[in-house]
């Protein structure tokens, strides 16, 4: 079975949520009350009654790969791929800025520009060695992706 983890970005708070114990949902499927640990490891609630709007989390799964330093690679996530089935394409075998993203029931990457898809299973079917490396995410490191506007 595979392991089944969430992390939230809390847009009110421009920070992660650490420490998650309880989602709840709203009808429309906004999660409307996030019950986390602090950092005494007292319970802390994120609910609409402090913000003006309740869909301002985002809710990102983890894909189940690590990076080449043993991190876990969630959606949203900024990676380098590095490849030798990616020299076919271009003169290196790396692609060093792509969006982790969950499309049409597969985990993959989205290029800078998020024109193009691609599943980690094509890519790791594809490749006798592939590596990831976690270089930042979307909320916390946008900049990273302004090349590409």
């Amino acid at each position: 079975m595979r392991e089944i983890k969430l992390r939230v970005w809390d847009n009110f708070r421009k920070k992660f949520a650490k420490q998650i114990t309880t989602f709840k949902f709203d009808r429309c499927g906004n999660i409307n009350l996030v019950v986390y640990l602090d950092r005494a490891n007292k319970t802390k609630e994120i609910t609409e009654q402090e913000k003006i709007y309740t869909n301002d989390f985002k809710l990102m799964q983890y894909t189940g790969l690590k990076d080449k330093n043993g991190r876990d690679i969630y959606e949203g996530d900024i990676i380098s791929i590095k490849a030798d089935y990616l020299s076919e394409f271009n003169s290196e075998s790396i692609l060093p800025c792509e969006i982790v993203a969950f499309e049409d029931g597969a985990f993959g990457t989205y290029d800078k520009k998020r024109t193009l898809f691609v599943s980690f299973k094509e890519m790791i079917d594809k490749s006798d060695g592939i590596e990831f490396e976690i270089i930042g995410n979307v909320f916390e490191n946008p900049e990273l992706l302004e090349s590409a506007k």
